[in-house]
């Protein structure tokens, strides 16, 4: 990656984070307005017509107020990660962050999408790594395996660190028909080739983990240099 197309990244980053606000902003009033709206109608003496359904109607603006600014919040943290090319990272919280901004995609396939908490007793996942790339490599492999799962299917992202490295293993816990080949399918998908290049760019591998099956990505926790893809 260029010098350049990391100013361009930043660049759409900056203006992304600039109209989250702004649209944090906006929400902020419809939700007050809303709110007051909420009170005026409960303390008035005399009930007017379709009162029970005006306070619903209100209800329902504050839920998706609150949906509305959950989102913008994620999209805010989303859009400043090119901030600093190269970081340390925690990630769970990272990896939280993806998988939260990829459920649309998985909700249009009809399947679930969760990171496994990991147990109380094992270490936060710590590493130093372009956070753009890593955000990228991650989605990516989303993007593969929703290419090929099914409805009703479940796919959990585990998180492990070993000594120097940190591995990210993405399951499908849901049913393959006879006589499939989801590892090969993998291997197959329109997206593997540019998951394999921005895991190297990352000074890590990507491979199928076999019998699960699965995607598994393996990062170095303190890389010695990162290497950007053209």
């Amino acid at each position: 990656m260029t010098q350049f197309r990391q100013t361009e990244i930043a660049f759409f980053g900056r203006i992304t984070a600039g109209v989250t606000h702004e649209l944090k902003n906006v929400l902020a009033i419809v939700n007050e307005s809303s709110g007051l709206m909420q009170d005026l109608m409960t303390l008035s003496k005399e009930a007017p017509a379709y009162h029970d359904r005006f306070l619903k109607a209100l209800t329902s603006i504050k839920g998706q107020v609150q949906r509305g600014q959950n989102l913008i919040a994620r999209l805010n943290q989303f859009a400043h990660a090119p901030d600093i090319a190269v970081r340390s990272i925690d990630l769970f919280e990272t990896a939280g962050l993806v998988v939260a901004l990829s459920q649309r995609f998985a909700a249009l396939k009809k399947v679930t999408l969760k990171v496994v908490p990991p147990p109380p007793s094992e270490q936060r996942a710590q590493a130093t790594l372009n956070l753009v790339q890593f955000q990228m490599a991650l989605f990516t492999a989303i993007e593969c395996w929703l290419s090929l799962a099914a409805p009703g299917n479940e796919l959990n992202l585990h998180i492990s660190r070993k000594e120097n490295t940190c591995a990210l293993l993405l399951v499908n816990e849901g049913y393959f028909p006879a006589g499939s080949d989801p590892a090969g399918n993998l291997a197959a998908a329109e997206k593997w080739p540019l998951l394999q290049n921005i895991s190297a760019s990352l000074g890590g591998s990507v491979e199928i983990d076999v019998p699960k099956p699965g995607i598994l990505l393996v990062l170095p926790i303190n890389p010695q240099m990162n290497v950007p893809a053209e």
